[in-house]
């Protein structure tokens, strides 16, 4: 799920309570041990997003976009990629003249998602069923958070908002907010809005938990299970470079991002940073068997990264 660095108004908002997770065993228990697996696809190469066959789906050096499958990759052309599901459909974007145009891999084509005439639009997620969901704005309009179903465009929300990831049950997470962006989750018709402090939903899982950013004096992580917020706390050091960035999350509410400290795994209160060169090293995604994909530096300056995946 793609991370953005870069509604019909709530059924109901929920305060921002932030609770400790105490789990006991798990702070007796071994942290895990993962290695790393440099997928060959060569220097300034990301792995973006992979599926639950272990399927990636990344960018190149030369700016296009690479699916590797079981150690074989296919060239899918000049996009940007963002997400893969399980029928290896691959969301994205690609430049045009006025901006950037969304689209949808399959099947070997590359199809552009509806958009205002002259607007511009991204693609972040798709799912099994073939959901798409992101943003779209009309010439010089503001972007709104879009979901695309068999290539129609559906609104999701009147104020300037995103969608940045959506579920197999149809749950869309992203932002929204005119000013101060807070993160939501669409369902349904409905706008929830999780959060009134500056927020953003970078990700959701089967069930619906949701992971996504706090902003305030330091960028650091949430979970949102079940109405109550769990915090992914940055890692200690000076407060103005310490942060926390979750990407992705699957079913066992393991979330993975990038830190101050390099690429992380967060599970069951316990927060692992992955093995890599740098800190620089990036974890974009994880699927259901917990395996990880990214991107680590194979230079001590952290400037060239590779795509790679992290298993146990």
């Amino acid at each position: 799920m793609f991370s953005i660095k870069f509604r019909r108004i709530a059924s109901g908002v929920a305060a921002a309570v932030v609770i400790p997770l105490v789990l006991p065993a798990a702070a007796n228990a071994a942290p895990p041990t993962y290695r790393l697996v440099d997928l060959g696809i060569g220097d300034d190469s990301v792995a973006v997003a992979i599926n639950d066959r272990g399927h990636v789906v990344g960018t190149r050096a030369d700016g296009g976009a690479f699916l590797w499958r079981d150690g074989r990759t296919t060239d899918l052309g000049a996009f940007t990629p963002t997400d893969v599901n399980n029928l290896d459909e691959v969301s994205g974007f690609r430049p045009t003249e006025t901006g950037i145009q969304a689209v949808l891999w399959r099947h070997g084509v590359r199809t552009d998602l509806a958009t205002s005439p002259g607007g511009s639009s991204a693609a972040f997620a798709v799912s099994d069923r073939g959901q798409v969901v992101g943003w779209s704005a009309a010439p010089e309009g503001v972007m709104h958070a879009t979901s695309w179903q068999r290539g129609v465009p559906t609104s999701l929300s009147d104020e300037v908002s995103f969608a940045s990831d959506v579920n197999d049950r149809g749950q869309v997470v992203g932002a929204a907010g005119s000013l101060n962006q807070v993160a939501v989750r669409w369902f349904r018709g409905d706008e929830t809005q999780l959060s009134a402090e500056p927020t953003q939903a970078t990700a959701v899982n089967r069930p619906g938990t949701v992971t996504g950013l706090v902003f305030g004096g330091s960028t650091a992580g949430f979970v949102w299970q079940h109405g109550r917020f769990i915090d992914l706390p940055a890692p200690p050091g000076e407060p103005i470079f310490s942060f926390t960035q979750p990407t992705g999350i699957n079913s066992r509410t393991q979330v993975v991002g990038t830190s101050s400290d390099g690429a992380f795994v967060w599970e069951r209160g316990r927060t692992t940073i992955l093995p890599g060169l740098t800190p620089a090293a990036a974890a974009n995604d994880i699927n259901e068997l917990g395996v990880i994909a990214g991107s680590n530096p194979t230079t001590p300056d952290g400037l060239v990264p590779h795509a790679v995946i992290w298993r146990k």
